[in-house]
């Protein structure tokens, strides 16, 4: 049986275009400091694990926010308005809009510190939605930073009458509704990035192994 040598692993190495630098490519495989093939698929596994949790905190916002949203969106005698009017008490509707404003903003920040061409997309989507609706917001104590994230006056969100907030949050057409589809649209595109990110990873892994494992037989 032909034995395996280190000068024989180096020329197939030279042959396969691989960097030797006068270490075998044993060492290569098994962790040198100076392997610029494993350093490189480590960092890349790193980058794409970092990538992928970034994607499932964005899925996780945009889902909450999406869910927010929904209870404005409810009609007839299950509505969350219609149910304040024969209560009388309309606290649900404030904290529903404080749950949802928070919801918003937390989308906002993840789809910031995701980055991407797409999800810049759907940032300015959501700050549009905010803005063409300023004013009706403004009235019902809901404020616009620079930054497009949102806060409420809760003294004058409690001077606005039931009316007044269901034309605004409750508008099948309105921002609540462009947020929610907003949301969904980044859900899908974050948890389709974590299938993506989560097969290269895995490939990349694949390769780190079958390399290590091949070599390693003619320790």
């Amino acid at each position: 049986m032909m034995r395996i040598t280190t000068q024989m692993l180096n020329e197939s190495a030279r042959k396969a275009g691989l960097p030797v630098n006068g270490t075998s490519l044993l060492n290569y495989i098994n962790g040198n400091s100076n392997n610029t093939l494993l350093n490189a698929l480590n960092k890349s596994s790193a980058t794409d694990a970092a990538t992928k949790t970034k994607y499932e905190k964005l899925e996780k916002a945009a889902d909450q926010l999406s869910e927010a949203a929904s209870v404005f969106m409810a009609t007839g005698e299950d509505s969350l308005f219609s149910k304040a009017r024969e209560s009388g008490d309309n606290q649900d509707v404030y904290n529903a809009v404080e749950d949802f404003v928070g919801k918003y903003n937390s989308t906002l920040s993840a789809l910031k510190n995701t980055s991407g061409t797409l999800n810049d997309y759907y940032s300015q989507m959501l700050k549009s939605a905010a803005s063409d609706n300023k004013e009706a917001l403004e009235n019902i104590g809901i404020t616009i930073a620079k930054d497009g994230s949102l806060s409420v006056d809760k003294d004058k969100l409690k001077e606005a009458d039931i009316d007044t907030l269901e034309k605004v949050l409750g508008n099948t057409k309105g921002f609540t509704q462009k947020a929610a589809y907003v949301a969904d649209r980044v859900s899908d595109n974050a948890h389709t990035n974590q299938s993506s990110l989560s097969s290269q990873y895995s490939s990349t892994g694949s390769l780190y192994s079958a390399l290590a494992s091949k070599y390693n037989l003619y320790g």
